[in-house]
């Protein structure tokens, strides 16, 4: 049932229109905002906000367990990880950004993915004449949006996948909301509960991509501290595993070989469990 599940909604996701709005996170919002004028703590609002939709929708997968020889539960467990999936549209995000590149507009392609969120606010400039300035302020833009193109795609379907392989349909939701709020909000405690939740996925993609790429250049030169963001992790091991700057055909083709070994690493995972 499982693979069912997975089958469908990727399969659903490709038709969905990517951004398109969710039922679920006009009411998880709502929730939220509902909840924040009741609770002052802002730790106990993160939990909370957090806990009590993943509670209810475990309670609704356990009572739809059973009925009609299990259609019921393929079909809400489907819908849970089709929600749990990205929203941003990817594919028309790297094109456009190939297109821009093959134009021989280098700084417009890397400046346009600045819309794309990620967990970690860009750091700060500290240079001192007004032309080192621009310049380094363009470098920091540029390698932001590495970080940001990687971790959109990662996002999109990596982490809930995963989460939905190892503990479920709950845990791929778990992921998703956490995600929704903290992109959203852009809340530190948010952002500190997904860098929690992304360490994992993060560093297995990351691997993923020595096998895919360059084996000897990833192992050779990444060397990451067990803090590092996901958008640091992703970006240091592309860049090695590409031979060059994420972007492009080559971080495409990439990440489309990696997606191609965890389908393949997903069917085993299912059917020998």
């Amino acid at each position: 049932m499982t693979f069912l599940s997975m089958m469908i909604a990727l399969a659903l996701h490709q038709v969905v229109q990517p951004k398109q709005r969710f039922p679920g996170d006009d009411a998880l919002f709502a929730w939220q905002a509902w909840l924040r004028g009741r609770v002052a703590a802002p730790g106990i609002q993160v939990l909370v906000t957090v806990i009590v939709p993943l509670l209810l929708l475990y309670w609704v997968l356990d009572v739809l367990h059973g009925w009609l020889f299990g259609l019921p539960t393929l079909l809400a467990t489907a819908a849970v990880l089709l929600w749990s999936l990205g929203r941003e549209d990817y594919h028309s995000r790297i094109e456009s950004f190939i297109a821009q590149r093959d134009s021989g507009d280098d700084e417009a392609a890397w400046l346009g993915l600045q819309a794309l969120w990620m967990p970690m606010p860009p750091g700060p400039v500290n240079v001192e004449d007004e032309d080192t300035v621009l310049e380094d302020t363009v470098a920091k833009a540029m390698a932001r949006s590495s970080q940001r193109l990687l971790y959109c795609g990662y996002q999109r379907w990596f982490g809930p996948l995963l989460y939905f392989l190892l503990l479920g349909p709950v845990a791929a939701a778990a992921y998703r909301v956490v995600l929704l709020y903290a992109a959203r909000q852009d809340e530190a405690r948010y952002r500190d509960l997904l860098a929690w939740i992304d360490w994992l996925p993060a560093r297995l993609l990351a691997l993923s991509f020595a096998v895919t790429g360059d084996f000897v250049a990833v192992a050779r030169g990444v060397r990451l501290e067990p803090s590092a963001d996901a958008p640091t992790v992703l970006v240091c091991a592309a860049t090695a595993a590409v031979q060059g700057e994420p972007g492009g055909r080559d971080i495409r083709d990439l990440l489309y070989r990696t997606a191609g070994l965890w389908l393949v690493v997903a069917s085993l995972f299912i059917i020998l469990a």
